[in-house]
């Protein structure tokens, strides 16, 4: 790695700052999924209708080029970076929402990358799409949580770059099949949703997150 990419520690806590508004979608995100084997289909699936979109949006303004994160334009940046996110955690998170959505999770996807090979829809998986989006969002997150700044970076237009090849389209997937949950499932047997440990809310969702965000930002601030 350059030695540009060397920062100092306050240099370091000052560009977390410019990625905030990223890791309050992400964090959340992050947090929901973790949290999917204490909820009810039904509200998990409004939960993520508010937040998917503002994910999608936030990652939009990641930075996309070397020169957006202080790199030479010339600087080699697809490196082997830390996983953090690991084959066991993938797995526990896919099935956790395998569980939770049932027959839901199943769906025909007509707009993927496998359709330029064949002319029928292809089965894929809801759980699968929301985990390949958990793993790139996870793994920055947990690389800014670990203070490396020499390797955020890198994290960084690694993040960008697998969102527009792949989780970004993953998010886009999921929301048609979460709308379809929400409006075309019956919901006779889901519990009400003020019972559900997700609520929806009349307050901005960037509000109601933004205590999760301080706590993330003064946990890295103090090195905890």
């Amino acid at each position: 790695m350059s030695n540009s990419a060397d920062i100092s520690s306050a240099k370091g806590i000052a560009y977390l700052e410019g990625l905030k508004e990223f890791f309050i979608a992400g964090l959340s995100f992050r947090e929901a999924l973790c949290g999917a084997s204490q909820v009810e289909k039904y509200s998990f699936s409004r939960f993520l209708l508010h937040l998917l979109p503002l994910l999608y949006q936030k990652a939009l303004g990641l930075p996309a080029c070397n020169k957006d994160v202080g790199l030479p334009e010339d600087e080699e940046t697809d490196i082997l970076l830390p996983e953090f996110v690991s084959e066991e955690e993938y797995t526990m998170i896919e099935n956790s929402l395998e569980r939770l959505f049932g027959n839901d999770d199943y769906f025909l996807e007509a707009h993927g990358e496998e359709m330029q090979f064949t002319d029928a829809p292809i089965t894929s998986r809801l759980s699968e799409y929301l985990t390949d989006i958990y793993q790139p969002v996870s793994n920055l997150i947990l690389t800014a949580k670990s203070r490396d700044y020499i390797a955020l970076p890198y994290a960084v237009l690694r993040c960008r770059k697998y969102f527009e090849e792949h989780w970004g389209d993953c998010l886009l997937a999921a929301m048609r099949v979460l709308h379809s949950i929400l409006f075309n499932s019956s919901q006779e047997d889901d519990i009400e949703e003020e019972h559900a440990t997700i609520h929806e809310s009349e307050e901005p969702i960037e509000t109601l997150l933004q205590a999760r965000i301080d706590e993330f930002m003064k946990g890295l601030e103090n090195g905890d």
